[in-house]
């Protein structure tokens, strides 16, 4: 009888541990799945910017952030103003020798001979927050620009919707806004982490951030 008792418990154990696998088995299948199909919205409607210093010496890194402020400012009036992620990767893209002149004239402005590359492509962006705004990491379509060797430390920013010039937590008009240039199932995601987001929304951003940090 003793050694039937110890049987079934040990059956019963086997099949719980099982179970806890094939669970545990579909909820990462799941949740990579939704991660995917979250980044993918996300992707899809917002463009980003990424700049790479020369190294990470002082004085390269204060040029990179100088000729972040001078092509954000060359191109804020066409950033405040476009209507689309599409759109603004469009615009980029037919002005990629333009932006090299203006960053290499700039640079010599400042005593520095950098070449620079520009470039429309896809970058590896980690997590980020902008106000009230996180985006999850993974692959953005962005505009690219390399200075010199560009072995020096990233700056990150996202042109669509034009977070580049937001500080601090941003108004209610500049919350409309961007309420109108995304989705409204992006918009919800990405202000997951706003004291205003349900726990619901919440939960989605955090399972999509669990998830991108694994890969």
């Amino acid at each position: 009888m003793l050694k039937k008792y110890f049987t079934r418990e040990y059956k019963f154990i086997i099949v719980s541990v099982l179970a806890g696998f094939v669970c545990s088995f579909i909820f990462c299948i799941s949740a990579r799945a939704y991660s995917h199909s979250v980044m993918n919205k996300i992707t899809s409607e917002v463009f980003r910017f990424h700049i790479l210093a020369n190294s990470d010496s002082e004085e390269d890194q204060a040029l990179k952030l100088a000729l972040r402020d001078k092509i954000l400012e060359n191109y804020r009036d066409f950033l405040t103003s476009s209507p689309s992620k599409a759109e603004t990767e469009d615009f980029f893209k037919s002005r990629l020798p333009e932006i090299e002149n203006i960053s290499e004239e700039f640079l010599k402005n400042e005593g520095c001979d950098y070449e620079v590359k520009a470039e429309v492509t896809k970058s590896m962006f980690p997590l980020r927050k902008y106000a009230d705004v996180t985006l999850p990491g993974g692959n953005y379509d962005c505009l690219k620009i390399s200075i010199g060797d560009a072995a020096g430390h990233n700056w990150w920013c996202v042109m669509f919707p034009p977070l580049c010039y937001v500080e601090g937590t941003y108004s209610e008009a500049e919350q409309g806004t961007y309420k109108n240039d995304l989705s409204e199932d992006v918009y919800s995601i990405i202000l997951g982490d706003s004291e205003s987001a349900s726990p619901k929304v919440r939960l989605k951003l955090k399972i999509t951030e669990l998830w991108q940090n694994r890969q």
